[in-house]
């Protein structure tokens, strides 16, 4: 992926919403996780496939990730 060819879109929700999506995930089991290497290219392909066919997802951040 070219950085120039990709789009961000930023959201901004409030403290209750923030609130209420909270409560909704926290039943959910982590479907990504963050290893020691970090974020990477893999994990975000990962989260992007993820959050295409779920709506709220979980990811774990492992203790050895930086």
């Amino acid at each position: 992926m070219n950085k120039d060819n990709e789009k961000r879109t930023t959201v901004t929700i409030t403290t209750r919403q923030r609130k209420q999506l909270r409560a909704l995930g926290h039943h959910l089991h982590p479907v990504v996780y963050v290893g020691k290497e970090g974020i990477t290219k893999t994990v975000l392909k990962a989260i992007d496939d993820v959050i295409t066919a779920h709506e709220l997802i979980k990811v774990k951040i492992g203790q050895n990730c930086p």
